[in-house]
């Protein structure tokens, strides 16, 4: 028998992979020298490369969620996670991708922060907070490995936030580095809880004990009136006056105010009386609008015997609500390894608001607000993080909602302006689909949206030849999980119209992409709309207050809009006023403020019938049907198949073959098949009565016990002369079944270490010279995040004999190509085929798992 021989594409088969930032704060670091942006995404640390706006790669290590992320250098980055463990990661110089290089264990909890300080003998320290109430020191001297130094329960609680530095030495009483660390969210009662920073430095040389190498609690800071959510440092550069540079550490809190400290080297002109000032508490301050300047009253405390100033520099005010991170402008490096540190700060709240802080020149001390960038309306709740880039031009702020905000200084306009950035679902993709003529996809996810993803030349950049791809639109923004999606090819009827499904709704809806959608997929994507198809859709839609139904939005010159016409084929409430609207011709991708606004599409239908919430929803090749299901347990009428025509959306059939959730139904190529497989472990298999177009399915075979546990996903073959499908199960196989006018049965098995949770069929049949032996081609999605393709070689020679018992012969061949670097982390939920060329042996698969992400990968056979 000849082998067919079948190649993947090696070289970059990523062609794009998109998943959000993780709803927490100070998840997400602008790398100094990389300049690549490293943020927590699902269990993931994403890498995002801001000058090609596009995620290179995805971190996949963690079992849990990550919580922090930091660079630690040019190519290593240190992360914290929800399982307890630290990572480091490191840059692999020949595939150009981050590996994991090591572990550290010794928490018993959730890691909360990270920070870390490296020395000038090259050796770095990292301080990790965790919610088992200790906080652990680890160090690496140059080229060793990590070692833990210290895991002390040093507050008696879970620390919110710390933050490590250099303590200020001017070399001339000791060359020794000595670490100074601060905790932050310790200490207080009552309204006041966690509003104290906690400070440690290590013991002088001459206190020689055991201890000497372990952080001693120096003192409590007190001023913030409520909890402590980020703490960062920056070093000024030496001068005459302090040689050896100051630290300026930025906190922001609860309590809307942030407060900037001052830690220096004492001078020698203080007197005793000064001492004596330095020791007392801090000042009460009086609360101005903007900023307050206190007198310099605070701290003396000795390290490396050296003395150090501590004192409350200023206090800004400027938020409405919780700011939740601040960071610090990057230092200016100069040609003679000297640098400058702009006094800039950057801090961002949950009022929506970022604010970029700069001190008066012409007032001594005087922080105030230079500029303000932000979002208005809509329900976006508010700013975790920010970040300057290394050269302070652009800020980066991650949201509420797992979206990123990217602004960059115009020089011209003196002026922040918004630029394009990546974006993705921030909770489980449960779904997604190729829309017309597969030009771009839709993917449903857990954060309760469906979003549009499509391709955008930036023709501003004559040299950026290679597209990238972006979300186009969010098309519905839910009340509910989104649970499923088919997207209906066009017909006679519509275009772009795609149906889902809520997993706590009992209906699904349908959804038509309204004229503004059409326009901005024309001029972004360089795809040609027709001008018919664009006068005979809204403009756009909008959500009535209270409501989850998306409503059409015309302008008065639309002759369909419901005041010309009696019947435009909407659901349109005659209670509901239909406002104008003035939507955004876009010609670049639309930022957050217009996907969560400006993009929905109006509902077309809304399908009612089932008895329980909604779980699959599949297509006919037509367009002309669709067949739902919804989650059932041990009732054969609620787990049975619906079938709705698409012309006048009404439910032409009822199919009860199964006892539990069906959770996979499929068309064959030609639609005279219908496929279901279930939670029952049960295939059934069902023939359409006739040829003509919104006919019904009689049942024509029943196979119970088709797998040993639940069937998750099945496929036809790609065309319907060769009468094949398979069906993939949690019990780890895959099963190949041959089927004709009366029958199916089961002609070869595949069996796995892990289930199955996904499968589908290349879009073509790879044939031999000899006509009875053939191939096809398939990609598996497994439950641990794997994505492996197949080949399977069909030889019919042996079953063209007399002897009725023999069957083809079936071999499976495993196909290398897809980096395992770029599989997912969890269960893959869908995968689907698109054909870029069909002589060429050219395609893509784009796919959706629980870990938040969706990938699309160029396959050449």
């Amino acid at each position: 028998r000849k082998k067919m021989e079948v190649k993947v594409m090696k070289d970059d088969s990523l062609e794009f992979l998109s998943i959000g930032c993780n709803c927490i704060p100070n998840c997400v670091d602008w790398g100094r020298e990389s300049g690549l942006v490293a943020y927590a995404a699902g269990n993931f640390v994403a890498i995002y490369n801001v000058e090609k706006r596009i995620t290179v790669q995805t971190l996949k290590g963690h079992s849990e969620r990550v919580n922090v992320v930091e660079w630690i250098s040019k190519d290593e980055i240190v992360s914290g996670s929800f399982d307890k463990t630290i990572k480091i990661w490191k840059l692999d110089q020949e595939s150009n991708l981050f590996l994991n290089t090591e572990t550290l264990k010794g928490h018993e909890g959730s890691i909360v922060s990270l920070s870390h300080v490296n020395f000038s003998n090259g050796s770095t320290m990292i301080a990790a907070t965790s919610y088992d109430k200790t906080v652990s020191i680890w160090k690496r001297e140059s080229n060793e490995k990590w070692k833990l130094i210290e895991r002390e329960n040093m507050c008696g609680e879970a620390v919110e936030c710390c933050a490590l530095a250099i303590l200020p030495n001017d070399k001339t009483i000791s060359e020794e580095e000595k670490p100074i660390l601060i905790l932050g969210g310790v200490g207080g009662a009552g309204a006041k809880r966690g509003s104290k920073l906690l400070i440690f430095t290590y013991p002088d040389n001459e206190e020689e004990n055991d201890d000497s190498n372990k952080f001693k609690r120096l003192l409590f800071l007190e001023g913030h009136e409520d909890w402590v959510r980020c703490l960062k440092f920056t070093k000024l550069p030496p001068s005459d006056e302090n040689k050896g540079g100051d630290l300026l550490l930025a906190s922001s809190s609860q309590d809307k105010y942030i407060r900037i400290w001052r830690i220096g080297i004492k001078s020698a002109e203080n007197n005793e009386e000064e001492d004596d000032i330095f020791n007392s508490t801090f000042s009460n301050l009086s609360h101005q609008s903007n900023t307050t300047l206190i007198s310099k009253k605070g701290y003396l405390f000795q390290s490396n015997s050296t003395s150090y100033t501590l004192l409350l520099d200023s206090v800004l005010f400027g938020h409405d609500n919780w700011v939740y991170s601040v960071s610090w402008h990057p230092p200016v490096f100069k040609d003679d390894n000297t640098f400058e540190q702009p006094m800039v700060l950057i801090s961002c709240s949950m009022d929506k608001t970022v604010i970029i802080w700069a001190p008066e020149e012409d007032e001594d001390g005087v922080w105030v607000d230079q500029y303000r960038v932000g979002e208005m309306g809509g329900n976006l709740l508010g700013f975790y993080g920010c970040n300057f880039s290394p050269n302070g031009k652009q800020i980066l702020v991650n949201g509420y909602q797992g979206a990123f905000h990217l602004w960059e200084m115009d020089e011209e306009e003196d002026d922040w302006m918004p630029k394009v950035t990546v974006s993705g679902h921030f909770d489980a993709v449960s779904d997604l689909s190729w829309g017309t003529n597969e030009d771009y996809f839709v993917s449903v996810s857990y954060d309760q949206t469906a979003r549009v993803f499509s391709k955008w030349t930036d023709k501003s950049k004559v040299d950026n030849e290679k597209k990238t791809w972006h979300e186009l639109a969010r098309p519905q923004i839910h009340g509910f999980n989104i649970e499923c999606l088919a997207f209906l090819p066009s017909n006679e009827n519509f275009s772009h119209l795609f149906v889902t499904g809520a997993s706590d709704e009992k209906i699904f809806r349908a959804f038509d992409a309204p004229q503004s959608f059409l326009h901005n997929l024309e001029q972004i994507s360089d795809i040609e709309v027709s001008e018919q198809l664009l006068k005979s859709k809204p403009i756009g839609a909008n959500v009535p207050p209270l409501g989850l139904s998306n409503k059409p939005v015309y302008n008065n010159n639309n002759e369909n809009s419901p005041s010309n016409t009696e019947e435009f084929g909407l659901n349109v409430d005659p209670f509901h006023e239909t406002r104008n609207a003035d939507p955004a011709y876009l010609t670049h991708p639309p930022f957050e403020i217009d996907l969560r606004q400006s993009t929905l599409w109006p509902e077309s239908q809304k399908l009612y019938g089932h008895g329980n919430y909604t779980f699959h929803v599949t297509s006919s090749t037509k367009g002309d049907l669709i067949a739902t299901s919804v989650k059932a347990k041990s009732n054969p009428k609620e787990a049975a198949i619906r079938l709705w025509e698409t012309k006048s959306w009404k439910e032409i059939q009822q199919l009860p073959a199964h006892k539990l959730t069906v959770s996979g139904i499929k068309f064959s190529k030609d639609d005279k098949y219908l496929l279901s497989v279930s939670r029952d472990r049960q295939l059934t298999f069902f023939k359409r009565d006739n040829d003509e177009l919104y006919s019904t399915f009689t049942l024509l075979k029943k196979v119970p016990k088709a797998h040993d546990r639940i069937i998750w996903d099945c496929d036809f073959s790609p065309d319907p002369t060769y009468q094949f499908f398979i069906t993939g199960s949690r019990d780890k196989s895959l099963k190949l079944w041959t089927y004709d006018e009366s029958e199916c049965n089961l002609i070869s098995k595949q069996v796995f270490k892990v289930p199955v949770t996904a499968v589908s069929f290349a879009p073509k049949i790879f044939k031999s010279d000899n006509d009875n032996i053939f191939s096809f081609v398939i990609a598996v999605g497994f439950e641990k995040g794997q994505i492996v393709l197949f080949q399977i070689v069909v030889n019919n020679d042996d079953s063209q004999n007399n002897d009725n018992n023999s069957k083809s012969s079936v071999t499976w061949h495993k196909i290398s190509g897809i980096n395992p670097l770029h599989h997912h982390c969890s269960i893959v939920n869908t995968i689907k085929w698109k054909t870029i060329s069909l002589d060429n042996n050219q395609f893509q698969i784009a796919s959706a798992s629980d870990d938040h992400s969706v990938r699309v990968f160029n396959i050449s056979i």
